[in-house]
C-alpha cells in the first residue's frame, strides 16, 4: 500500500535528487502538484504543490496549498522554486 501519492514531499525529493545526478549538475529543482482545476488524490488536495531543491550537500523541501487556479498556480510555483533555490545562498 503507497504511504505517499505522487504530490508529497518524498516524490519532489527523489525528483530534484535523481534529475541532479543524472545531470552531474550542481543544483536542480522540481516540483508536484494538483494545479487545479480537477485532481486531488487520497494524500493530496488540488491546490496542493511541493518544490524541493537538490545540491550536492542537501536537499530542501517547500509545500504550499494555492487556490484552485490553475495558471495562477503554475506562475506561483515557478516563482517559489526559484526563490527557494535564492534563498540557500
Amino acid at each position: 500500500m503507497n504511504k505517499h501519492g505522487v504530490v508529497s514531499e518524498t516524490v519532489a525529493i527523489a525528483m530534484a535528487e535523481a534529475i541532479r545526478k543524472k545531470w552531474n549538475s550542481t543544483y536542480s529543482i522540481s516540483t508536484t502538484g494538483y494545479l487545479g482545476p480537477s485532481g486531488g488524490d487520497a494524500f493530496a488536495k488540488v491546490g496542493t504543490v511541493w518544490i524541493a531543491v537538490s545540491t550536492p550537500e542537501k536537499t530542501v523541501t517547500k509545500s504550499f496549498y494555492l487556490e484552485n487556479h490553475r495558471e495562477r498556480n503554475k506562475e506561483r510555483t515557478a516563482q517559489a522554486a526559484l526563490d527557494l533555490l535564492r534563498r540557500l545562498f
